[in-house]
């Protein structure tokens, strides 16, 4: 579905001078329309937390440093990268880094057994592990099926001397944004895919609703592995709130 000004809040004009939402918004990522943000409202907060708060400048610089790390391991358009981060801002940082990098956001829960965290690795083919210490036992060192995931972890604090500047990649708004998995109760853990347009549209519809705007805030009541949760952070962001 496009994201235009009959289906969405597309001449709805934003709280805090972002400007209107119009029809070619549909025609962009994620991405583009992050950045149109980050240049509104550079010192902006984009996330917050007990004892950190990152700006959307600052958090737009550290997430190209992902994006930028996970190119120079040749990850492209449409590949799958797995996050493993515990924190609330490392997992914002690499969502967002591996969006800018083209690629699809899959969550994994550091607390299940390893036996679901390499099912579901296998499952969506991971190029990458995107973690705060590059972990590489998060899947219990069994990896026969795939033997490269030995040398796919990639620590946050590895990408520190990459470059801070917006990537150059063209993501289409049809493009995969992220793989949710179910919990596997009744057998198998199952992968839903969403697409940019998909989230574009679904944080925009939260915006009109909720009528947000960079003085709100936004409480995440749910995991980053859950479904709903790219909705809640894409709505706050595009709406320049925290």
């Amino acid at each position: 579905m496009n994201v235009d000004s009959t289906r969405s809040p597309g001449g709805v004009a934003r709280r805090g001078g972002l400007g209107p939402l119009g029809p070619g918004d549909g025609d962009r990522g994620i991405p583009a329309l992050f950045e149109d943000v980050v240049r509104s409202l550079p010192d902006g907060i984009a996330v917050q937390t007990e004892d950190l708060a990152l700006c959307y400048s600052a958090l737009n610089g550290r997430a190209n440093q992902v994006a930028h790390a996970l190119a120079a391991r040749g990850v492209a358009l449409g590949d799958v990268v797995a996050i493993a981060a515990d924190s609330t801002s490392s997992q914002a940082i690499g969502l967002l880094g591996v969006l800018k990098a083209g690629a699809v956001a899959v969550f994994l829960d550091r607390k299940s057994p390893p036996s679901r965290v390499r099912e579901i690795l296998l499952d969506c083919s991971a190029r990458v592990v995107l973690s705060e210490d590059a972990t590489t036992d998060l899947w219990g060192g069994q990896t026969e099926t795939r033997p490269e995931l030995e040398a796919c972890p990639l620590g946050l604090s590895d990408v520190n001397g990459f470059s801070d500047r917006n990537p150059e990649v063209s993501i289409p708004p049809g493009s995969l944004m992220a793989i949710y998995f179910t919990s596997g109760t009744t057998g198998r853990p199952k992968g839903i895919c969403r697409s940019h347009r998909q989230g574009i549209y679904e944080a925009y519809l939260d915006i009109r609703a909720l009528d947000l705007g960079p003085e709100d805030r936004l409480l995440m009541p749910v995991s980053f592995s859950f479904g709903a949760s790219t909705r809640y952070v894409l709505g706050g962001w595009l709406a320049g709130a925290a």
